[in-house]
């Protein structure tokens, strides 16, 4: 049973991180280019870095919703705000997202210097917690997972780790997805906007 209770949060972690993480964005774009710089060994070191910020953040954001659930006014105010947010995300990825590359001069990295560049560059990154408030809020609530400590570190393990692999697919496909920016990115930003719209959907119903 506690192995269960581990496995299920540890692969929820890492399913919600590699889907959040699909979009074309600064971090991703970062690795492919220094994976055609450099090799894949050095994008591994900058997704690396990345990845652990993003386990941060992940534990940050779900220990900060836990006091959320605790007052009904506030989760009644933040559920209005996941709604309003997601909404807004899934118009802007629909419509109007139009993401470049990122223009990172990824020759000037030294080795010893991915790891700290890549948590610099995702610590940039500040969307990551209303994304993990808002499904440790649901799944709290529906009572999917549990969330008991020391669930919520096997949570963030299981975040971090979904963060490195989609980034180890940005540095092992580097150059393939770099040749296909354009085409791939269209597609993703119409899926990624759906399910906010979805999100946005399922937040409304909750309220």
């Amino acid at each position: 049973m506690l192995l269960w209770i581990i496995i299920s949060h540890l692969f929820a972690g890492l399913i919600l991180s590699f889907i959040g993480s699909l979009p074309f964005g600064l971090i991703n774009i970062t690795t492919s280019k220094i994976s055609i710089e450099k090799g894949i060994r050095a994008a591994l070191w900058f997704a690396l870095g990345a990845s652990i910020i993003e386990l941060l953040q992940a534990f940050i954001s779900i220990s900060f919703a836990g006091l959320l659930i605790k007052g009904s006014s506030l989760s009644n105010a933040f559920e209005w705000f996941s709604f309003t947010l997601f909404l807004v995300l899934g118009i802007y990825y629909l419509f109007f997202n139009k993401t470049k590359a990122a223009k990172e001069n990824t020759k000037e990295l030294k080795k010893g210097r991915l790891i700290i560049s890549g948590i610099s560059v995702s610590a940039l990154n500040f969307m990551v917690f209303p994304y993990w408030i808002f499904y440790f809020t649901y799944l709290k609530k529906q009572a999917i997972l549990s969330f008991e400590y020391p669930m919520q570190l096997v949570f963030a393990l299981g975040v971090g780790s979904g963060t490195f692999l989609l980034l180890w697919l940005y540095a092992v496909l580097g150059k393939k997805l770099m040749q296909r920016f354009s085409l791939v990115d269209r597609y993703i930003n119409k899926v990624i906007g759906i399910i906010f719209i979805g999100l946005a959907v399922l937040t409304f119903l909750q309220i």
